[in-house]
């Protein structure tokens, strides 16, 4: 209870004192972690009925919350210190939250109840207003939000210590965990990380599913390679003879080698006129696991050409130098 809330207060006070620390606070769920807290809220406003019991996610924080992660206040104010469990609940929400309730209408004041129905008793007013920001996941849009002081949430429970710092984050560990035991020494740190770290741990899959992209992309590509110049070499075998004739006839060198080349840059195109449309139907199978790309991105699908067609003049141009430098006589002889 308040023992509790005194706790985290004193802490805050404590870590906000040592050198180099910018700004702390405090929530419920980390951002970007994938844990979150969600329910139905209710609107004090008549023209919203059909909006009764929209699921939003909601964050309990501390003083200063918006201004340590540098989310930007659009209107009113951040939740502060003179938000209590004895003062009227409040509340900051997000612009997409905004959108949804209260369209074109001023939310400032307003107030809202988390359930099914509205309850004047245990409702929110709304303070602030901040622009959109991911919650729990880099993947998805970010949602409707609200966040509220956890002073106001009844028992706060366990709570994450965010903090700015002026220099390295990692340098000032040691003295965030002397901090901690100046206030209780019971008390141990968890889980220390850098928003950086969070959002690594977050994109973990991606990554992941990115590298394996790549090696099975590079293995197909090699295998691409190979295939086209074996295919080369042993079509510019079977026309020795033919080549032999052409520079026997008064064909130069640089003929010869084009001519190969050709035959090499139309199989590339003709693969990629069949390929791009099943590329397309295949992006949009793993569409889901994209973070930050399109898949129908004209700058993947290009450079996906081009490097075909890199790949082709150098397998191709091999077997065309050779056969350029063919002697017509023995040519003529080739069975």
């Amino acid at each position: 209870g308040e023992r509790l809330i005194s706790l985290y207060g004193r802490l805050r006070d404590r870590i906000q004192a040592i050198p180099g620390v910018r700004a702390v606070t405090l929530s419920a769920f980390t951002l970007l972690s994938g844990w979150v807290d969600s329910g139905p809220i209710a609107v004090e406003n008549p023209q919203m009925k059909a909006n009764e019991g929209a699921s939003i996610l909601w964050n309990v924080v501390g003083p200063d919350f918006l201004k340590t992660m540098r989310i930007q206040l659009l209107l009113g104010r951040d939740i502060g210190v003179d938000d209590t469990s004895n003062s009227p609940h409040v509340a900051v929400v997000n612009q997409a939250l905004v959108r949804k309730f209260f369209g074109s209408l001023d939310p400032i004041g307003r107030r809202f109840t988390f359930g099914q129905k509205f309850n004047p008793n245990d409702a929110y007013q709304i303070v602030g207003v901040v622009q959109n920001a991911k919650f729990n996941y880099m993947r998805s849009d970010p949602p409707l939000t609200a966040y509220v002081p956890f002073t106001q949430a009844g028992e706060p429970g366990a709570m994450h210590f965010e903090v700015r710092t002026a220099a390295d984050p990692a340098a000032i560990v040691p003295g965030l965990r002397r901090a901690v035991q100046e206030v209780d020494s019971n008390l141990a740190l968890a889980e220390v990380k850098t928003q950086d770290q969070q959002i690594d741990e977050a994109l973990a899959q991606e990554r992941m599913f990115a590298l394996l992209s790549s090696f099975f992309g590079a293995l197909a590509l090699a295998l691409a390679a190979i295939g086209l110049y074996g295919t080369m070499s042993y079509s510019v075998t079977r026309k020795t003879n033919e080549i032999g004739i052409r520079m026997a006839l008064g064909a130069k060198a640089n003929q010869v080698l084009k001519t190969v080349l050709g035959e090499a840059f139309a199989l590339v195109l003709i693969g990629a006129a069949l390929g791009l449309p099943l590329a397309y139907a295949a992006a949009r199978l793993v569409a889901s696991r994209l973070y930050g790309l399109k898949t129908s991105d004209p700058l993947t699908f290009s450079a996906a050409i081009v490097l075909l067609l890199g790949v082709a003049t150098l397998a191709a141009y091999l077997p065309a130098r050779r056969a350029s430098k063919v002697d017509p006589m023995v040519a003529l002889r080739w069975e």
